[in-house]
């Protein structure tokens, strides 16, 4: 299907590139994923009937490593419907989201911490400059705290206050997998913030 389409390889940039009509495009774009390992649909003013379409192909694929889906306006109903997707395919093999800057509230947080919970190829994290608060920060930790896959987690720039923090830190004591962890405008190796004297400096 890929090389019908003119495709070589197994990766496909469509980052602002997306034209004619936009159900049957995505609809081509869906059937292409199953043969695809990493997908760039950034900036495309997909908003949340596009990441809908898109969240019942990821429901069945197994292919993709990687997606992007950064700046199309996805709102809570898109981002949610993406995460739930993932969380139902327990067999999809995303291995990083760049969430930077996504408006990515506390409603969309619980839905990605749900899909984080039971993901078994999840390694990076990245979820900077968005809306997240304390009580975010402690959902993320107490995933932290049985997660094995994750190793670098970024938060910088984000609501989170000492409570927050704290949860995280206490997370990363006990954590034997994460090795980079970026919280409000510091970013440390993990070594750092497991009980040793940096810990008390950083004021948690």
């Amino acid at each position: 299907l890929l090389y019908a389409a003119g495709v070589e390889g197994d990766e496909l940039d469509l980052s602002g590139k997306l034209g004619g009509d936009r159900p049957t495009v995505l609809a081509v774009v869906c059937a292409l994923l199953g043969s695809l390992r990493l997908l760039d649909l950034s900036s495309n003013k997909l908003g949340p009937k596009g990441a809908v379409l898109i969240a019942e192909a990821l429901k069945v694929n197994n292919s993709l490593t990687e997606i992007n889906l950064k700046d199309n306006n996805l709102g809570d109903e898109g981002w949610c419907a993406i995460f739930e997707a993932l969380q139902v395919n327990r067999g999809n093999q995303i291995t990083k989201w760049d969430l930077d800057s996504q408006g990515i509230n506390p409603t969309i947080a619980k839905s990605l911490v749900d899909y984080v919970k039971v993901s078994s190829s999840l390694v990076e994290l990245s979820l900077c400059l968005n809306e997240l608060g304390d009580k975010e920060a402690k959902l993320i930790g107490a995933v932290l705290i049985d997660n094995s896959l994750l190793t670098s987690l970024s938060l910088y720039d984000n609501n989170i206050g000492t409570d927050g923090g704290a949860s995280i830190a206490k997370a990363l004591k006990v954590n034997e997998t994460m090795t980079w962890v970026n919280l409000d405008g510091f970013s440390l190796p993990v070594k750092m913030l497991k009980g040793t004297e940096q810990v008390e400096r950083l004021n948690f």
